[in-house]
C-alpha cells in the first residue's frame, strides 16, 4: 500500500472544513472544547475548533507507514491528512498479526 498524497481531501472536497461547519466537539462557545478530554481541540476568539482524537491507537499497513515516513523525511506535502497524522506519532510499537 502507497501512500496516496494526491489524493484529494474529502472532508475539504464536501465543505465540511468551512467556516460556520460545526462537529459534535467544534462549538461556536469556547466552554465546550474543556468537556471533550479526549479530543484535541482550542479556543478560537469566542468558541473553539476541534483538530482531531488525542491518544488512541491505530494500526496501519507497514508498507504505507513507511511510504508515509519515507515522504515526512523528504518533506513531501500532502492534498490530505496523511501527513499531518503520520507526523503526530508519538510512539511506535511493531506488532504484525
Amino acid at each position: 500500500m502507497k501512500a496516496q498524497l494526491d489524493a484529494e481531501d474529502k472532508v475539504t472536497k464536501d465543505g465540511f472544513r468551512e467556516t460556520g461547519m460545526y462537529d459534535s466537539a467544534s462549538s461556536p462557545t469556547k466552554e465546550k472544547v474543556e468537556k471533550f478530554v479526549m479530543a484535541d481541540g482550542a479556543v478560537e476568539g469566542e468558541g473553539s475548533v476541534y483538530k482531531g482524537i488525542k491518544h488512541v491507537n491505530v494500526a496501519i499497513p507497514k508498507s504505507l507507514y513507511e511510504d508515509a515516513k519515507k515522504a515526512l523525511e523528504e518533506k513531501k506535502e500532502s492534498k490530505n491528512a496523511l501527513l499531518t497524522l503520520m507526523g503526530a506519532i508519538e510512539s511506535e510499537v511493531s506488532t504484525e498479526p
